[in-house]
């Protein structure tokens, strides 16, 4: 598993976006999705958002290469 956070590009300009970006066995782990948005609406409240990208094997290749892991298991 890895995980990274990543800035994301949704087609707007005027925005700059975050996303946790996971490279997990389980493709579409919901409750580790549910869980990382627990404790980031604890941390920073529910007016913010986090959005939660599982990762292909391609995908997580061409993020490696812009962006370090800041956990890996």
């Amino acid at each position: 598993m890895s995980a990274y956070l990543a800035r994301v590009d949704y087609g707007d300009p005027s925005e700059c976006n975050v996303a946790l970006c996971i490279m997990s066995k389980i493709p579409e782990d919901i409750d580790l999705a549910e869980k990382a948005g627990r404790i980031f609406s604890e941390q920073f409240g529910t007016q913010e958002h986090l959005d939660i990208i599982f990762l292909r094997k391609e995908q997580e290749t061409d993020l490696r290469q812009v962006c370090r892991p800041f956990y890996e298991k």
